[in-house]
């Protein structure tokens, strides 16, 4: 099927005098302003390779579709031609022909919307040739946009000490009591990473003139993860100037940082796809599992709350042994107890002293 467009055509002719280089020093080759250099042909059999192509007269600006303006101006070395391109169109060569000769101008993947300095061959005046008209090859892009976040899930592991600091064994009279001090410390022993994932959103605009069908969209990290998108399964029809969001999920082995990269495909040779990339770092985990914890003493009332940020936490206290009301040997056992806060995955430690009580 042929693709017509519509070209609505503004004669304006200027003839502003700048000065981009001195008389005798123009050359056919000379660069364009992003430093395009062109192929020199002779003849007037255009050049340039099959392509969506138009070819308008030398003296005019162009709008096409409102999307390139075309402007041709006078300079010390002759007439010089200026482009600017917006809306989604993509030039991929532009054709500049003057008297018996022409420049051809490749743009193929420079992503420049536009240019200028671009001129027909010099002549035997050592200036370019007037511009008798130009050829330029096009194609419309969608506009592809993405976002991307790094989340995962991190569980945190506990131990619980306990000391006896008042040695191993004591002796205490029938009916007496004594002060016995004891410490327990609660330490973060490490943390286990899951659920790590690389997820974000991916918006498909069509900025164009054209409708088009979305074929593929393929994403993947620099590691070489693939991603799984969400929401647009295709194909899918895109309307002129209709936009769609679709949500993306990949799982990377890691917390290295990388860059997500997405390529949407159209089966349009008119209206082509775009690709786009993000940055994605891990910062603070998304979620955090048994990140605090609650300690219990069985000779003390009330809990003690530990928190990853406070390990390792120690708390130093006495307890009461005795009264013993005979003779005999015992021994006193204080016992610490902890619950993680999200889980209920619990632990303990205790210490012994060992009671003397004389007859």
């Amino acid at each position: 099927m042929k693709n017509f467009v519509t070209l609505t055509l503004t004669v304006v002719f200027c003839t502003v005098l700048t000065s981009f280089k001195l008389i005798g020093q123009c050359a056919s080759t000379d660069p364009t302003v992003r430093g395009i250099v062109p192929n020199y042909f002779s003849g007037n059999n255009m050049q340039g390779a099959g392509c969506n192509r138009i070819n308008l007269p030398g003296s005019r600006v162009t709008v096409l579709n409102g999307a390139l303006t075309i402007t041709i101006v006078n300079t010390d070395c002759g007439q010089v031609v200026s482009w600017f391109t917006s809306g989604g169109l993509v030039i991929d060569a532009f054709i500049v022909k003057g008297g018996n000769d022409h420049n051809v101008y490749s743009y193929a993947g420079t992503g420049y919307n536009s240019d200028g300095n671009l001129h027909s061959p010099v002549t035997s005046s050592g200036k370019y040739a007037n511009v008798g008209h130009y050829d330029f090859c096009y194609h419309y892009e969608l506009t592809v946009s993405k976002t991307a976040t790094g989340t995962y899930t991190r569980q945190y592991d506990w131990d619980i000490n306990k000391e006896c600091l008042g040695g191993s064994s004591i002796n205490l009279a029938v009916g007496a009591t004594a002060n016995y001090p004891f410490k327990w410390t609660a330490t973060n022993t490490g943390y286990t990473d899951s659920d790590i994932k690389v997820v974000g959103t991916i918006t498909i605009e069509n900025n164009t003139p054209f409708s088009t069908t979305v074929t593929s969209i393929a994403g993947a990290l620099s590691d070489g993860t693939g991603a799984s998108v969400s929401g647009c399964p295709t194909p899918f029809a895109l309307a002129a100037g209709a936009s769609k969001d679709c949500s993306y999920e990949a799982s990377p082995d890691g917390l290295a940082a990388g860059v997500n990269t997405v390529t949407v495909s159209t089966n349009s040779s008119v209206v082509l796809g775009d690709e786009a990339i993000a940055n994605y770092t891990f910062g603070s985990p998304t979620t955090e599992i048994d990140k605090c914890i609650t300690v219990t003493d069985n000779c003390q009332a009330g809990s003690t709350t530990v928190c990853v940020s406070q390990s390792p936490f120690s708390k130093s206290y006495n307890c009461q042994i005795g009264p013993y009301l005979r003779s005999a040997s015992e021994t006193y056992t204080n016992k610490v107890s902890f619950t993680a806060n999200t889980t209920g995955a619990s632990g303990s430690a205790f210490c012994d002293v060992a009671v003397t009580t004389p007859k």
